[in-house]
């Protein structure tokens, strides 16, 4: 009998921060950190999942490889990553990544009166980076850092 590959589909939050051994999130809807102040036992790669929420990854400096099913590509500094609910993806790192990761979910939005049809970035098709300038890369820092103090 074969033995089958299963592509783990992440379902919360809490499960995709389990499985990178990044801690626990601040909520079930939404959760914000640092990318610089994971622990060091996390994950360096994530082998082929899907999750059930969105991530926005802004990444200050290079070293995040993406190996989507079809396209692979790296970041560089100042860029912003953008995964959305049922995308297939995997990635590496082999060296120690600043920046922010924000998840949040479909739940949050709609408490939020938002619509995610207003965020063109996080629909399938549309360009996997963006990339920033550096006054904007500072300004979106700087607002990264407010949230996060309005989470503590």
């Amino acid at each position: 009998m074969k033995k089958k590959n299963h592509i783990p589909h992440l379902r919360s939050i809490g499960d995709f921060y389990q499985q990178l051994q990044i801690g626990k999130p601040q909520g079930n809807d939404f959760s914000m950190m640092r990318i610089e102040e994971q622990p060091e036992t996390k994950r360096l790669e994530m082998p082929l999942f899907r999750c059930d929420f969105y991530r926005l990854v802004f990444i200050r400096s290079k070293g995040v490889e993406w190996l989507l099913p079809e396209k692979q590509f790296e970041s560089t500094e100042n860029c912003i990553y953008f995964s959305y609910p049922g995308k297939l993806e995997s990635w590496q790192s082999g060296e120690k990544i600043h920046g922010y990761l924000l998840c949040f979910t479909k739940d949050f939005f709609h408490a939020n009166q938002m619509r995610i049809s207003e965020f063109p970035f996080f629909t399938h098709g549309k360009s996997r980076l963006l990339y920033l300038q550096e006054a904007e890369a500072m300004q979106l820092a700087k607002q990264q850092e407010e949230i996060l103090e309005e989470i503590a």
